[in-house]
């Protein structure tokens, strides 16, 4: 009876918890900005588009982010846009991190291999050429896959609508790469 309570347990367990996941996370990749202000509308794309993040998951299948966004026109020269900014993802279908559960001498893990998520965030940013700051929100969808249980690939497509001053607005969109470290 006491075997089979244990077992019991650790099914139960198996099938109930997801562990507070915690990642930093690098990404790099495509950005295309239209923006319009007082002067006239311009239009950038290229690649050069950088963000390093913080996430935590905070409840099942959600998770809250913190990051940093820094995006340059050209390698060297050219304007750049940094910026904050903080969002929460959904992650869409079964237990969205590592499981593990471990009871006397039996362990157990499974980890879901391709995590798809879509989120909503908060960016701000401020453009060096016209010294003009920018906040909006924004949507993003994208894939998490496990590669081994600390270490993640991550693909994401952001679209993302900003206000700034003297009736500015810009909309970007970025295609990213990059991993994720748990920690």
């Amino acid at each position: 009876m006491k075997k089979m309570t244990r077992l019991l347990s650790l099914v139960f367990t198996f099938f109930s918890i997801t562990v507070q996941a915690k990642q930093l996370s690098f990404a790099a990749g495509m950005y295309s900005i239209e923006a319009t202000s007082a002067s006239k509308p311009v239009s950038v794309s290229s690649f050069g588009s950088y963000r390093f993040s913080y996430s935590q998951n905070i409840w099942e299948n959600f998770s809250f982010s913190a990051g940093y966004n820094l995006i340059l026109e050209k390698a060297t020269g050219g304007d750049k846009s940094y910026g904050l900014s903080f969002g929460a993802n959904y992650y869409i279908g079964p237990e969205a991190a590592l499981i593990k559960s471990h009871l006397d001498n039996v362990s157990v893990s499974y980890t879901s291999s391709l995590l798809p998520y879509i989120g909503f965030e908060f960016h701000q940013r401020q453009f060096q050429s016209t010294k003009t700051s920018y906040a909006g929100f924004g949507i993003v969808a994208g894939v998490e896959k496990y590669w081994r249980q600390d270490f993640s690939l991550i693909a994401e497509f952001r679209m993302i609508t900003l206000g700034g001053t003297n009736n500015g607005e810009a909309n970007e969109k970025t295609l990213m790469t990059g991993i994720a470290l748990s920690l």
